[in-house]
């Protein structure tokens, strides 16, 4: 399956488009800071970072009740008491040099430079045709990279998106099939739905060359307390969205990506507008939300196509430990939180043994963690 000549590639043009870019930025603390803010999407305020869940304020307290807890069958905010030990105090990173610098891997050497300074938590970039680079922020904007020289002003038209450091806000970006005819730039977000509450979305626009027009939302999911998200367009057309899980918390909220009837840990295909494909594997099947394509992860941070043979790979995120590659089928089951090859925060390890459950294996994972990137 040209599993290994497509990681070599894979991983030289990560290295390339994510570190010759060196987007410097600030960054939230994975678990740490104050309840979620939303986002200024125009340009405007600060996001506040809250911590992976967006529950109460830190692991030591209970979380809020919320309103909206009697709409949903497992916590709209998580217990996040007593899920992790504390860590070593970060170091803090010493200023990043002017460059350029020549790195050597055992695929290339690689020659990074510096391409744009100023960027706050950049998570994905798209390249247009005519030179411009887009940038998405997790605090809820889009920046433009003209001829090397970043634009002071954030992009306009984008809807309101809540920010939560690590695990929500504004995500991925991807240029439709058939971009060079209609200009579509499809992207994935944390969309408000009240009660400090959040639901994944996609949202497209058309690129003029200036800003996004046309701007609108094509598909929202009805399922809170979901994380991060990547999109990308497969051979046949169709959109697949990751749907981060639960990692931590309650019992209940972390077996969320084994529920057929809930859009958490999931990989999602729909058409490019956003509506239901009448060959979804489980479209048929009352008990599955339509939308599922693939089950059974925790946070899917990649999303790629392999060039050579059209299958889909997934990045996924494990626990303390166990990130994971996946070779995306339909119908599947990967097998998140009943088997993974990582082991809780706390220390006890999970069933490792995919197979034997009827789970899918990963093509490659890796003990202890690397953060798999995407």
């Amino acid at each position: 399956m040209h599993h290994s000549r497509f990681f070599r590639i894979a991983s030289v043009a990560a290295v390339t488009a994510a570190v010759a870019f060196l987007l410097t930025s600030g960054s939230a603390a994975q678990g740490g800071g104050q309840a979620g803010a939303q986002a200024q999407p125009q340009g405007g305020g600060q996001g506040g970072a809250a911590r992976q869940g967006g529950g109460g304020p830190g692991f030591g307290g209970p979380p809020a009740p919320n309103p909206r807890q009697k709409d949903f069958p497992y916590p709209v905010v998580r217990d996040q008491r007593g899920c992790c030990p504390a860590g070593p105090r970060a170091i803090p990173s010493p200023p990043l040099a002017a460059g350029p610098w020549t790195w050597q891997t055992t695929e290339a050497n690689i020659k990074v430079s510096i391409v744009a300074r100023g960027i706050e938590h950049p998570y994905a970039i798209a390249f247009m045709d005519d030179g411009a680079i887009l940038v998405t922020e997790r605090i809820g904007r889009l920046r433009v990279i003209r001829n090397g020289v970043l634009d002071p002003m954030p992009l306009p038209n984008l809807p309101p998106m809540i920010y939560r450091g690590t695990e929500a806000g504004m995500m991925d970006l991807a240029l439709h099939p058939n971009y060079a005819q209609n200009h579509l730039v499809y992207f994935s977000y944390h969309k408000p739905i009240g009660d400090n509450l959040t639901s994944n979305a996609v949202g497209r626009g058309r690129w003029d060359g200036k800003q996004l027009v046309d701007v609108k939302e094509i598909f929202l999911s009805d399922d809170v307390d979901t994380e991060v998200s990547r999109i990308v367009f497969g051979r046949d057309g169709m959109l697949y969205m990751t749907i981060g899980s639960p990692g931590t918390g309650q019992p209940e909220a972390v077996a969320r990506a084994q529920h057929k009837n809930d859009y958490a840990g999931k990989i999602l295909r729909m058409r490019d507008d956003g509506s239901l494909p009448p060959d979804n594997p489980f479209v048929n099947d009352k008990s599955y939300k339509p939308y599922v394509y693939a089950m059974g992860f925790r946070n899917q941070l990649g999303l790629a196509v392999n060039p050579f043979t059209g299958d889909i790979y997934a990045g996924e995120q494990g626990p303390n430990g166990g990130d994971e590659v996946n070779l995306i089928r339909a119908g599947k089951n990967y097998g998140w939180p009943l088997a993974s090859y990582g082991r809780d925060y706390n220390g006890p390890r999970f069933p490792a043994s995919h197979a034997d459950k009827g789970f899918e294996e990963p093509v490659v994972y890796w003990v202890p963690a690397i953060a798999c990137p995407a």
